[in-house]
């Protein structure tokens, strides 16, 4: 699946072939089937190339993109979750962009810092490990920047 879609996303700015995402949506069902035929069929049908039907199962639809890929800004600073200048992060060695993920207990709190910063504007990025809310049905955090405060909530559906 990542294949596909990230094959089709390069096809559609120009920096892949088109054949290389129906080459993988080709080879997903060509799995499927190998799996459903084991052991003479013992297992038929327990797995689907299409669950539930869903359209991002389908073969990707060759379109031009609606934007042109955006250009990468370099990153003014950059922290890993374990650099932090407070707080009590719960290293998650081996996960992460660097290896160097962390875990933050509910009602915790991580504080970077920054210096000399010279605009009025800031774009901040926040990558985050696959996660299910342990209590309601939504994950939430807060990011803080000069006593301004931003709630983020969102929950993994599908």
């Amino acid at each position: 699946m990542n294949r596909k879609l990230l094959s089709a996303q390069l096809a559609r700015h120009g920096k892949a072939d088109w054949a290389q995402s129906d080459a993988a949506f080709d080879s997903i069902a060509s799995l499927t089937r190998q799996y459903n035929t084991l052991e003479n069929g013992k297992w038929n049908r327990i797995m689907d190339s299409q669950p539930r039907k869903l359209s991002v199962f389908n073969r990707v639809e060759r379109r031009l993109p609606i934007d042109s890929i955006p250009a990468e800004r370099p990153a003014a600073y950059v922290w890993n979750g374990t650099e932090c200048t407070s707080g009590n992060p719960l290293a998650c060695e081996g996960l992460g962009y660097e290896g160097k993920a962390a875990g933050i207990e509910k009602g915790e709190a991580l504080t970077f810092e920054f210096d000399n910063w010279e605009t009025d504007t800031i774009e901040i990025e926040i990558g985050l490990l696959p996660n299910h809310p342990v209590e309601g049905g939504h994950l939430r955090f807060s990011v803080s920047v000069d006593e301004a405060d931003k709630v983020i909530s969102y929950a993994t559906e599908g």
